[in-house]
C-alpha cells in the first residue's frame, strides 16, 4: 500500500535531521581536534610558508604519495585490460581544462561520462575569513565544476549517450557554521547541476545530469 504524501515527507525530514546531526557531530569533532592540538588554520598557512627545509620535504613527500597512489590505480586498471589516461590538472585553469578535454577525446575517440569532484575546504567564520580564502574555495569547488562541465559538454552531447556527474555535498543541502565558503560553493554546484539537467531535457540532448551529495568521506581534504 502506497504511503501518503504526509508520511513520506515526515520520513524524509527525519532522515535529513539524522544527516544534519551526523554532520554537526563531524564538524564538532574537527573543532575539538583542532582545539585539543592547538591548531589554528590561519597559523598553519603561515607556518607552511616558513617551514624548514626538512619539513617542507616531508610535505612534498606526502604530495608524492598521492601521486604514487594514482599511479598504482592506473597500474591496476591496465592490468585488467582497461585503456587509461592519467594526468594532473588544475581545474581552475580554464584554457588548460579545454586543452585537456580535447586531448581526452583524441585519446579515447569519444567521452560518455565526466565526473567533476575536485574540492578543497576552509574552516573559518565569515567575520574573520579573508576574501582570498573564500575566492579560492569557490574557484576550485564551484568554478572547477563549471569548467569541467562546459569543456566536456559538447563531447557528451556528441557521444549520443552522455552523463555528467557533479559532486556537491551534504553541505550543499544544508549549512553549518564555519563552512560558509564550502557551503556556498556546494550550494552553487547543486543549483548549477539541477539547471543543467533541466536544460538537457528541454533541449532534447542525450545527456544525463546528476548531482551527488556525499557525507563524510575519507579523502585527503582535511590532511591537505
Amino acid at each position: 500500500m502506497a504511503k501518503e504524501p504526509e508520511e513520506r515527507a515526515a520520513e524524509y525530514l527525519a532522515e535529513m535531521a539524522a544527516l544534519i546531526r551526523t554532520c554537526e557531530n563531524q564538524l564538532q569533532e574537527t573543532r575539538d581536534f583542532y582545539a585539543a592540538h592547538g591548531i589554528d588554520p590561519e597559523a598553519i598557512k603561515k607556518q607552511v610558508a616558513n617551514l624548514p627545509a626538512d619539513q617542507r620535504r616531508q610535505l612534498e613527500e606526502a604530495i608524492k604519495r598521492d601521486a604514487e597512489e594514482v599511479e598504482e590505480e592506473v597500474r591496476r586498471a591496465k592490468a585488467i585490460g582497461a585503456s587509461v589516461k592519467a594526468d594532473r590538472l588544475d581545474v581552475t585553469e580554464r584554457e588548460a581544462f579545454q586543452a585537456y578535454a580535447d586531448a581526452v577525446v583524441e585519446h579515447f575517440g569519444k567521452v560518455n561520462q565526466v565526473y567533476n569532484n575536485a574540492g578543497i575546504a576552509y574552516v573559518g567564520d565569515v567575520e574573520v575569513m579573508p576574501f582570498k580564502d573564500i575566492e579560492r574555495v569557490m574557484d576550485v569547488d564551484f568554478w572547477g565544476v563549471v569548467n569541467g562541465t562546459k569543456v566536456f559538454l559538447p563531447h557528451l552531447i556528441a557521444s549520443g549517450d552522455g552523463h555528467v556527474i557533479n559532486v556537491s555535498s551534504l553541505f550543499g543541502i544544508f549549512s553549518v557554521p564555519g563552512q560558509s565558503a564550502y557551503n556556498s560553493a556546494k550550494f552553487a554546484v547543486r543549483g548549477f547541476t539541477e539547471a543543467l539537467r533541466q536544460e538537457m531535457i528541454a533541449n532534447g540532448h542525450p545527456v544525463k545530469v546528476t548531482a551527488v551529495h556525499p557525507g563524510g568521506i575519507k579523502t585527503a581534504t582535511m590532511r591537505n
